[in-house]
């Protein structure tokens, strides 16, 4: 009787697993509109893109829209929470995403569509106005261009180094402005770029000239000093010869034998035109007593630039 009880007992319990056998679900299919974005038109373009969560989606998208541009992407998240009773919070989540490059920022964008595809994949549908982008990022680009001019006309007031400096750091802001450019005239063929670059020109040749045309005449008493000064201003296409623009260098030697017989010098720099400072500095060697001077204040200053090796402000 025993036996026969656990054969039934056997029975019913295979039967009760075969009865429950685990079917998977099947795949959801991706949707039409994104395996088939709308028709793009004169100003308005579709893209989509997928990521773990909303956010990364967006950002996918857009780096789509922009892959021809080659724009940066960034992203800031800001999140909200409220309070409720028991200490629970609700997060209210608001993604502000942005694609950047030299201040070019895609912000003005429609989320269409979102899909949860899977548990950690979300598609998204966006819709970009690409005239409305543009017009505003040419507004930001004539704002930047206007005080580019304004600062260009201030340096040309300027003495020829502190000209020079000037110019060499509005030259770099200028050469990321023509990635800019060429991201507008991308988005707008009609839009004329020549007036930018012709002012981008101006500035050049105008560096090439205050370049060419500048020199100083250095004036030290110690010849492997003087020797080291000019071989640096030399190497950053600076003339040495006779010319209103005098570096007056002082010397301050003084001996140590606390640990070993040393020589210290105190390098003093001044730089003027006529009778108004441009620019000053000072500088320290230290020697083992009667060593060669060749080099050593070179060694010191070869990786200054201009700006920082006559400590203009």
């Amino acid at each position: 009787m025993h036996k026969i009880f656990l054969f039934f007992l056997f029975l019913f319990i295979i039967s009760g697993c075969s009865s429950h056998t685990y079917v998977a679900p099947k795949p959801k299919k991706l949707p039409v509109w994104y395996l088939n974005p709308p028709k793009n038109s004169e100003n308005i373009v579709y893209v989509t893109g997928s990521g773990i969560n909303k956010k990364e989606a967006i950002l996918n998208a857009l780096s789509n829209f922009i892959a021809g541009y080659s724009i940066k992407i960034s992203s800031v998240l800001n999140i909200n929470k409220k309070s409720f009773g028991g200490g629970l919070y609700n997060k209210n989540v608001n993604y502000d995403v942005k694609a950047v490059i030299s201040g070019f920022e895609v912000s003005d964008y429609e989320v269409v569509k979102v899909y949860q595809y899977k548990f950690d994949n979300v598609l998204v549908l966006v819709k970009v106005d690409t005239s409305k982008l543009f017009d505003i990022q040419k507004a930001k680009l004539d704002d930047r261009f206007n005080r580019y001019r304004l600062e260009f006309r201030t340096l040309l007031k300027e003495n020829k180094i502190k000209r020079l400096i000037g110019l060499e750091n509005l030259l770099r802001k200028l050469d990321k402005e023509k990635n800019y450019l060429y991201v507008l005239k991308g988005m707008n063929p009609k839009f004329d770029i020549k007036k930018y670059l012709t002012f981008i020109d101006t500035v050049y040749n105008t560096y090439l000239r205050t370049k060419t045309s500048l020199k100083i005449c250095v004036k030290c008493n110690v010849l492997p000093i003087k020797r080291d000064i000019e071989k640096y201003l030399i190497k950053h296409n600076v003339k040495i010869g006779n010319s209103d623009t005098v570096l007056d260098v002082k010397i301050n030697k003084k001996s140590s034998d606390s640990i070993m017989s040393l020589e210290v010098y105190n390098i003093y720099l001044i730089l003027k035109k006529e009778d108004t400072v441009i620019g000053s500095n000072g500088f320290k060697i230290v020697v083992p007593k009667n060593a060669n001077l060749n080099n050593q204040l070179y060694d010191e200053i070869k990786n200054l630039n201009i700006k920082e090796f006559f400590n203009i402000k």
